[in-house]
């Protein structure tokens, strides 16, 4: 077997046959029994509170980008200078008690930061955001279901795939996986599908802008600017004054007419409860959202051509090994077409990768779709391949979860993605726009896929 599909075994598959020390690793949401060991909670009902389910997430780049844009304006520092290994206070001179970073992190994430000193780096700080969004996203969960969770924000798929493959020890594990990962339980036999993410096809931003000035830049258009700017803010504000003077008179005069009629109001209240339980499903149609994204093979312009055959013994870029798009999907294709790429080169990230194949240093790369459709048109890059959509994200149950709580997950959670208040917390982590239920049929493409490939995935893991 070749080099790189021990790779993906290694990623995607054996994390399914590993054991667990029965030490507890710091969970990032407070538990009623924080002190319990593995071995000891176990010995609780799964769903209580001395044993909550654990469900886990791999977290979306939502989080990421926003904190390293929070740092980059507390530090008066280039958004490209703010890495995952910079050091808050050595590399960035923010204060010991990283007291400028109070306030936005509050804003955008309701998050305070606890032990402070163990925040070192950019990395840490994302973690640490990580874990306060899965400790109010447990608390939403609770709400609705009455079960309790502990949401766990992991690094790599094949955490979710061990936990939902080894819950008959115990603590069991309802993993939200991306589809590669979803056909590896299957394979594995480790569960069944409950629900999908389903994602908006222009994802609106969740965060306010940020006003933000290279320190070069603020002392010379300040001295300039202010006094012309001040003068023309002064008179339009004084026009302004005088054209709203004349409304607010006419305005409070229907307004209150038309306010104190309780009729409508207690007539449309209880209408609107019952439609947005049942508008939901309807509203949540594939028309609308998307539940999955292909991944497309990209090739540089400069080889003149479209055919994946160019790509045996060239290099092959990629962002990380753990990159569902960027590396496990397109491992799975070159399987299919026996295929071994040369020099596979780690890139920093999905600009980097487009460069790198645009101007020849890589022969080609992986990309999902969707971040493909936002660079717009690209010179010097062809596309050899797509794939069918792989879902984005689908809840795995294990055998332990009883048919009364896969019910109660699968009526409540959608009812909770549905008001955007309460879940914002989860749709920062996951990303999804709504959830919808996993039928049979939303994985017939996917399982013709992985078929087509020739890849065991169950047997990778003997």
């Amino acid at each position: 077997m070749r080099i790189w599909m021990l790779v993906l075994v290694m990623v995607l598959v054996l994390a399914a046959c590993g054991g667990d020390d029965g030490v507890e690793s710091d969970p990032p949401t407070p538990t009623p029994e924080p002190t319990l060991t593995l071995d000891e909670r176990a010995e609780f009902t799964p769903g209580s509170q001395q044993n909550p389910f654990r469900m886990t997430i791999r977290p979306t780049a939502a989080v990421r980008e926003r904190v390293t844009q929070l740092v980059a304006v507390a530090a008066t520092a280039r958004f490209d200078a703010v890495r995952g290994d910079t050091a808050l206070r050595d590399d960035l001179g923010l204060s010991d008690d990283l007291a400028a970073l109070v306030e936005p992190l509050g804003a955008d994430f309701d998050v305070v930061l606890g032990d402070v000193e163990s925040v070192i780096t950019v990395d840490d700080l994302v973690a640490a955001v990580h874990n306060g969004l899965a400790a109010q996203a447990a608390d939403a969960i609770f709400e609705v279901t009455r079960l309790y969770v502990e949401v766990v924000p992991v690094d790599i798929a094949g955490e979710g795939l061990s936990g939902v493959c080894d819950s008959g020890g115990g603590i069991v594990t309802i993993p939200w996986v991306d589809g590669v990962t979803y056909a590896a339980t299957q394979a594995l036999s480790c569960g069944d599908p409950g629900l999908l993410v389903a994602v908006a096809e222009d994802l609106p931003d969740l965060f306010a802008p940020l006003d933000y000035v290279e320190p070069e830049a603020t002392p010379e258009i300040t001295p300039e600017v202010t006094a012309e700017v001040t003068a023309e803010a002064t008179s339009e504000v004084a026009d302004e004054g005088a054209a709203t003077e004349t409304p607010p008179t006419a305005t409070p005069t229907p307004e209150p007419t038309a306010t104190p009629e309780p009729t409508p109001t207690l007539e449309a209240t209880p209408e609107v409860t019952p439609e947005v339980t049942e508008a939901a499903p309807e509203v949540i149609s594939l028309d609308d959202v998307l539940i999955g994204d292909p991944g497309v093979i990209i090739l540089s312009g400069s080889l003149g051509s479209t055919s994946l055959a160019v790509l045996p013994g060239r290099p092959f870029c990629r962002v990380s090994v753990e990159s569902l798009y960027g590396w496990l999907i397109p491992t799975l294709i070159f399987e299919r077409e026996n295929i071994t790429p040369g020099e596979v080169i780690d890139v920093a990230d999905t600009a980097a990768l487009i460069a790198a194949v645009a101007d020849g240093t890589c022969a080609g790369a992986g990309i999902a779709q969707r971040d493909l459709n936002a660079l717009g048109e690209l010179d010097d890059i062809n596309i050899a391949t797509r794939t069918v959509p792989i879902p984005l994200g689908v809840l795995v149950y294990p055998v332990e979860v009883g048919l009364g709580e896969r019910v109660n997950f699968n009526e409540n959670l959608p009812a909770l993605a549905a008001d955007p208040d309460a879940s914002r917390a989860l749709r920062l982590l996951l990303g999804q726009e709504a959830f919808i239920a996993a039928e049979p049929g939303r994985f017939v493409a996917l399982n013709n896929f992985i078929e087509s490939t020739g890849v065991d995935l169950a047997g990778l893991a003997d």
